[in-house]
């Protein structure tokens, strides 16, 4: 197996329609990601908006970990849903995680190594953009991981 790519890259202030959620241990994450999704998503049929791309985000604080799960939308994020403005990043390292979510976070620690590997520190939120994930089948789903990094020293 070879070594997934890493790309270096600014990321843009992204606007979600979403809800958010404090867990406390990371294996409780693939518990909600996916309700909240769901829960976005219902919200905003009801509404009579076209959820758009999905995106989750986490951020660690003294609580745990903060996950944001939500859709860019065009138009006003109807009442029950949070606007979120995810920050835009000067410099991010990005890794294409391909197939189940299951295998996901080995390619977080591979994209947190590279973070180490260059001296760097990484800044919350981290995201994960599903390029691709119809369906219940997994193994074709793209989801991008994007984790912005904080300013270098020499810069």
């Amino acid at each position: 197996m070879s070594a997934p790519e890493i790309t270096v890259r600014p990321l843009p202030v992204v606007r979600l329609a979403a809800l958010r959620v404090a867990v406390r241990e990371q294996a409780a994450v693939g518990e909600v990601v996916g309700p909240l999704f769901a829960r976005v998503e219902h919200a905003l049929e009801v509404a009579g908006l076209t959820p758009q791309l999905p995106i989750a985000a986490y951020a660690m604080d003294a609580t745990g970990l903060q996950v944001t799960v939500g859709f860019t939308v065009d138009g006003e994020v109807p009442d029950g849903l949070e606007t979120v403005d995810l920050p835009a990043a000067e410099e991010s390292l990005c890794l294409v995680h391909v197939g189940t979510m299951e295998g996901i976070g080995a390619s977080w620690g591979a994209l947190h190594e590279a973070v180490a590997a260059r001296g760097r520190e990484p800044v919350w939120p981290s995201r994960e953009v599903y390029v691709r994930s119809e369906g219940t089948d997994q193994r074709d789903w793209l989801t991008e991981l994007q984790q912005p990094l904080a300013r270098s020293i020499v810069d």
